[in-house]
C-alpha cells in the first residue's frame, strides 16, 4: 500500500513538472511616446527660389555623438543623406556637386549629445526643437537641415532652416521600425521647405 501511494505521489510530481509553464524572456515594450517629436522651421521672407534652382552640399552630414551612448553608424548617415537628397529633388531643386554652380548650399546635422560641437551647430542654425523628458533614461536626438546663400556662412545667410527632435529608441524597436520612423521624421523635416516653381 505504501509503495502504491509513493508511486502515485511520484507520478503526480512528474506530471506537475511536465506541465509547469515555461518561463519566457521579458518582452521589450515600445514606449508609448515613440511617435512624439518636436519640429520647428523658419523661412526668410527673401527666399524665393527660381525655376531650375540648383543646390550643392556644403559638406557631408555633420554628426555630433561623441558624448552619446548611442552612435550614428556610417551606413545610417549615408541613408539619411540619400533621404535628404530626395526631399530636395521632390521640392524641385537640382543637385550639383560644385559650390560655384549652386544657387544655394545645403547642410545637415545629426545631434545626439550636448558637446561643444553640438552647441556650435545649434548656435549657427539658431533653431531649437524641444521635447519633454519622460524619464532619466530617455535619450533625445535632433536632425537639422538648412539652405543658405553661397559664401560666408552666418545665421543671417540662412534662407530656410528646419529641425526635428525625437526620442532615440535604439533596440527598443526593430531595425525596420527604426528606418520607417526616421523616414517619417525626415519627411516632417522637409515639409516646410519652399518648393522650386516649375518652368
Amino acid at each position: 500500500m505504501i509503495k502504491r501511494i509513493g508511486l502515485v505521489v511520484a507520478s503526480v510530481w512528474a506530471l506537475s513538472a511536465c506541465t509547469q509553464p515555461e518561463e519566457k524572456a521579458p518582452v521589450q515594450t515600445t514606449p508609448a511616446y515613440k511617435n512624439e517629436y518636436s519640429a520647428v522651421s523658419t523661412v526668410s521672407p527673401d527666399f524665393a527660389p527660381k525655376p531650375g534652382a540648383k543646390v550643392a552640399w556644403y559638406r557631408d552630414v555633420i554628426i555630433a555623438d561623441e558624448l552619446s551612448p548611442v552612435k550614428v553608424k556610417p551606413d545610417t548617415t549615408l541613408w539619411i543623406h540619400s533621404e535628404l537628397n530626395k526631399q530636395l529633388t521632390d521640392h524641385g531643386y537640382t543637385l550639383v556637386n560644385n559650390h560655384d554652380d549652386a544657387d544655394y548650399l545645403v547642410a545637415a546635422a545629426i545631434i545626439l549629445d550636448n558637446s561643444h560641437k553640438a552647441d556650435r551647430i545649434q548656435h549657427l542654425a539658431q533653431i531649437f526643437p524641444h521635447l519633454n523628458t519622460h524619464s532619466s533614461q530617455d535619450h533625445k536626438g535632433s536632425l537639422i537641415m538648412v539652405l543658405t546663400k553661397p559664401g560666408y556662412q552666418t545665421a543671417n545667410s540662412l534662407m530656410w532652416r528646419s529641425a526635428v527632435q525625437a526620442y532615440v529608441l535604439g533596440d527598443k524597436i526593430s531595425a525596420e521600425q527604426s528606418k520607417e520612423r526616421t523616414k517619417a521624421f525626415i519627411q516632417r523635416l522637409g515639409a516646410s521647405m519652399p518648393s522650386v516653381p516649375s518652368n
